[in-house]
């Protein structure tokens, strides 16, 4: 089972921690098309950071261990603008939305919680 884990900041209603831990087991490693979705999603968000939104990288961290099925993206809220803490509650936003739709008919595969900090 893939577990996400979600934090988000009641203080700024914005995502400061994503977690991704876990296999899906839904088919053969390289071919489970559920890892293969939310995979894609994390690493949009990731790259969207940088690329995208410009976001230099003292503003967010991640940590990755393929053989783990791992994935956590930290985004230091304290060190963003106002501008751009907009910028990333819509692109956390959007990314949560495609996970949401991507899994929703494999909800014996994945587990999110989402939790308010």
């Amino acid at each position: 089972m893939i577990n996400i884990s979600i934090s988000k900041l009641k203080e700024h209603n914005v995502i400061n921690e994503l977690e991704i831990d876990g296999h899906a087991n839904y088919a053969e490693y390289g071919e489970d098309i559920v890892c293969a979705a939310v995979s894609t999603l994390m690493f949009t968000l990731i790259a969207s950071l940088g690329e995208v939104l410009k976001l230099s990288s003292d503003k967010y961290e991640y940590q990755m261990d393929e053989e783990k099925a791992y994935i956590k993206l930290v985004i230091h809220i304290d060190k963003i603008s106002k501008r751009e803490l907009e910028d990333v509650k819509l692109a956390t936003s959007v990314i949560i939305t495609g996970i949401k739709g991507a899994i929703e008919d494999y909800s014996d595969y994945v587990r999110i919680t989402i939790r308010e900090v």
